[in-house]
């Protein structure tokens, strides 16, 4: 089979797994790159605990309401690191070790994206692409792989662990003057809005608080991911025995650094990096062990071929399920039905504010939040205290409109009696959806 084939083949079958599916966009990803769009900085004028560099980005984007660009953007990351884990493949291992190692990255990409715009696909695409620089002999690439790390950290902070282990490699100072003067720009951009703190509160204190205290999720992929270790374990073990671990050392630095993106909570796009690089180890390994006649390269070939069987037939169960079944965060009608309701009334153009998280209301109404916090986390009000409590009753105070969902988040905030007292006293409730909202409005204003 020609590399164009291959080449052809894994594209045309990530074309039809990521098309098929529906695409889901968490509502961050709506209202923080509009907030950007209206010259709002993240740290300064709204609360974040992620990098910035996706809001940015996708900002370019924030006038289109269909979702198109945002989907567009989903596909294409998905088909850039697809590109590079090829390119990658082609310099250092077998036509079938490339034809292997791109098919099993096709899958993992597929089912641990979630078919979900997270921050992680952002990160892989940087880290395939400081790989594949890393692997150029030739030139010294070291300010644009220092730049690249930058960027990945912009993205989120914890990215920027690889550089540790690349400069003990390397040796290359250009990397690391390549990271830091990014991040002397930003630390200088935020040290001349007077808002320096508010960058180290965001991306520093608020995760270090969030690890302490953030309830651990349950895995539901342990089955999945025993056998994914099980398979890395004996790569390790055989190549470290046929003597040929620097093939992947490198490998193995960005597969491991890849694990700090689950070290808060388990979500399947946080494992994006770490089975990209997964993906490439097993097509390395694939163009050591096919080369042995004997029972370890048949054994690893039944391995691989046993783990492609079975886990295409649960993909192929999430395609369908994905196409078919699946609900994503836009699909729930009940921010529409808020809006269409406000239309009616001639309220749209009103100050909103909302009282839970349905922030995609402010991006469809295009309206500026007036709180700091329009994405309400966990713990951000045990962390914030009683500054969460002051920008509470200041935004209520500026409003119009109230719309108070009746969800966990909203009975936990109507706990504050000045919130309370207020909504009572000053707003009249004017609509309300048994199990799903209410709306408040303040005709004094």
């Amino acid at each position: 089979m020609s590399d164009l084939l291959i080449w052809f083949f894994l594209f045309l079958n990530q074309l039809i797994l990521f098309f098929g599916s529906k695409v889901n966009i968490y509502p961050e990803f709506l209202i923080f790159p509009y907030l950007v769009l209206r010259g709002q900085i993240p740290y300064v004028d709204f609360f974040d605990h992620h990098g910035f560099l996706p809001y940015y980005l996708l900002s370019l984007f924030s006038f289109d309401k269909t979702l198109f660009f945002l989907h567009f953007v989903f596909y294409l990351l998905h088909f850039l690191n697809l590109l590079l884990v090829l390119l990658i493949l082609k310099k250092i291992t077998s036509k079938s070790g490339l034809f292997l190692g791109g098919l099993i990255f096709v899958f993992l990409s597929y089912f641990f994206s979630d078919q979900t715009l997270w921050y992680e696909l952002f990160i892989t695409f940087f880290y395939l692409a400081i790989y594949l620089l890393l692997m150029d002999k030739k030139r010294k690439n070291g300010i644009l792989i220092g730049f690249l790390i930058a960027l990945s950290s912009f993205t989120k902070i914890t990215a920027a662990l690889i550089i540790l282990p690349i400069l003990l490699i390397k040796k290359d100072i250009k990397i690391f003057f390549g990271f830091i003067l990014p991040w002397f720009l930003v630390i200088l951009i935020f040290f001349w809005q007077k808002a320096l703190s508010r960058l180290v509160e965001g991306i520093f204190l608020f995760n270090f608080f969030l690890g302490k205290y953030y309830p651990k999720n349950p895995i539901f992929d342990w089955r999945i991911l025993i056998f994914i270790f099980f398979l890395l374990t004996f790569i390790i073990f055989f190549i470290l025995v046929k003597k040929k671990f620097e093939k992947i050392k490198l490998i193995l630095i960005f597969l491991f650094c890849s694990l700090i993106f689950v070290s808060l909570k388990y979500a399947r796009y946080h494992l994006l990096p770490f089975v990209s690089f997964f993906s490439i180890l097993v097509g390395v390994a694939f163009g050591i062990f096919i080369k042995e006649k004997n029972f370890l390269g048949k054994f690893f070939l039944a391995i691989v071929l046993i783990f492609i069987f079975l886990f295409g037939r649960k993909i192929k169960h999430q395609y369908f399920y994905f196409k078919n079944n699946r609900q994503v965060w836009i699909d729930n009608k009940v921010s529409q039905m808020v809006i269409s309701s406000l239309r009616k009334k001639k309220l749209n153009k009103k100050q909103v504010f909302i009282l839970g998280n349905r922030p995609e209301i402010y991006y469809f109404l295009n309206q500026l939040p007036p709180t700091y916090f329009p994405v309400i986390l966990p713990f951000v009000p045990e962390f914030y205290s009683s500054f969460f409590e002051k920008d509470l009753i200041n935004a209520l105070r500026s409003t119009n409109v109230v719309i108070v969902f009746k969800d966990d988040l909203a009975k936990k905030i109507l706990k504050s009696k000045g919130a309370k007292n207020l909504i009572d006293n000053k707003f009249k409730l004017i609509e309300e959806k048994k199990e799903e909202y209410q709306i408040y409005f303040q005709s004094g204003r």
